[in-house]
């Protein structure tokens, strides 16, 4: 019993307000899919905004100059690294723009959308030039250092010259048994052939330099220089040390060896005039033998005159060496030399009394020679006389006086 026209009316109002209502809700959906739009858009550029961000950081953390082959190798594996990776945000960027592009010509985007992208590209073109220039810098820098070959070497000659040098710092230049000197001359004698065998890596390493020089920044150049100048002025001074240590220790030897071998010949020497020391005295009227062993004695007597001055060298000598020494031997020259010393002192001493005693012995026998031919010559010059007397028969007084005669002569 209802109006039908008022039925139709309100149906007619529903489906208005059904179609406004749909086209509404149509409308919000596409404004909040605009808006989820400018947010993800947002999203992508903060991350490749914090991206970017975190290479600058990484390049300015980095040294700008390193003359360390690893610190540089190291350096750019990863700035290669980050040089791949800022590519490979190219794609992104560029589908970031087009969707920069498409937001914008809808007009409902924020004002400041095309400048914030522009601003992001700007910054991000920055960055990877300077990370592009920092690779090209690091590669450059790469290519100039030495090859390999060269650290071995510097790594081989600094750890010989280290060797050398530890060798060098024991005191071995000290006067000992003339063995052991030889043994420790032939060590540096040892070292310096191994010297002249690690000369020409020293010479590759100075043309090295040379080259690196040529080619290679001024801070690095100067690193590997001032690395060369310092292992060279070692080498030089462990070269001068060497020369000095060989000619020290061979005068020291020269030393030893001559006044053992003076040594050896006073001993010699008195050994042999011991024997004749030891000799049977002559008879004391035996004027030949006296007269030849004091000749003998007298030669002697001019042989220790002679060789005084060579005991005195000796003596002289052994207390240098004994002053630059080792202890323990110092002792043992010390006590040889006072052996020798008092040795010498006590044939000296047997030789001149035996002199004097020969002397005295033979003046006894000429003296006494001498008379028994005075009293010889009397003897025959008495018998001529008596031979020549009358001895015919003579008066009592006349033998008395001719006997008076015979006693007085």
């Amino acid at each position: 019993g209802v109006n039908a026209d008022s039925i139709k009316q309100a149906s007619e109002q529903l489906n208005s307000r059904w179609i406004e209502f749909c086209q509404l809700l149509s409308e919000r959906l596409n404004w909040l899919e605009y808006q989820n739009n400018i947010i993800t858009f947002y999203n992508q550029l903060q991350q490749l905004e914090q991206m970017t961000t975190t290479a600058e950081n990484w390049l300015k953390t980095q040294p700008t100059t390193t003359s360390e082959p690893t610190a540089i190798k190291s350096q750019l594996k990863i700035c290669k690294d980050e040089v791949n990776r800022l590519s490979a945000l190219q794609p992104q960027i560029e589908r970031l723009k087009i969707q920069s592009i498409a937001l914008k010509e809808k007009g409902q985007g924020p004002v400041f959308l095309d400048a914030d992208f522009v601003a992001f590209t700007n910054h991000f073109n920055q960055v990877f030039a300077d990370v592009q220039a920092r690779e090209k810098e690091l590669q450059t820098i790469f290519d100039t250092l030495p090859p390999m070959r060269y650290q071995e070497t510097m790594s081989t000659i600094r750890t010989w010259i280290q060797q050398s040098e530890n060798k060098l710092a024991i005191p071995q230049l000290s006067v000992t048994e003339y063995e052991i000197m030889e043994q420790r001359l032939g060590e540096l004698q040892a070292l310096q052939s191994s010297l002249q065998e690690q000369q020409s890596g020293l010479n590759y390493l100075s043309t090295t330099v040379k080259e690196i020089s040529k080619k290679a920044p001024s801070e690095i150049s100067q690193k590997y220089q001032s690395e060369f100048e310092e292992i060279e002025g070692r080498w030089k001074k462990l070269s001068s040390q060497l020369v000095e240590h060989c000619q020290k220790l061979e005068e020291q030897m020269n030393k030893l060896r001559k006044i053992q071998n003076h040594i050896k010949t006073l001993k010699k020497w008195m050994a042999e005039v011991d024997v004749f020391l030891k000799e049977e005295w002559p008879a004391l009227g035996d004027s030949e033998i006296l007269k030849k062993q004091l000749k003998q004695c007298r030669l002697l007597v001019n042989d220790i005159q002679t060789i005084q001055p060579s005991l005195n060298s000796v003596n002289e000598g052994g207390q240098k060496i004994k002053n630059e020494a080792e202890p323990e031997f110092a002792s043992r020259l010390e006590t040889e030399l006072k052996e020798l010393n008092t040795q010498w002192d006590y044939m000296c001493r047997q030789v001149y009394a035996r002199k004097e005693a020969l002397k005295g012995g033979l003046d006894k026998t000429v003296s006494l020679q001498k008379d028994l031919s005075e009293m010889h010559e009397w003897m025959t010059q008495a018998e001529e006389e008596y031979l020549e007397r009358d001895f015919e028969y003579k008066t009592p007084d006349e033998l008395q006086r001719a006997v008076e005669e015979m006693k007085v002569k």
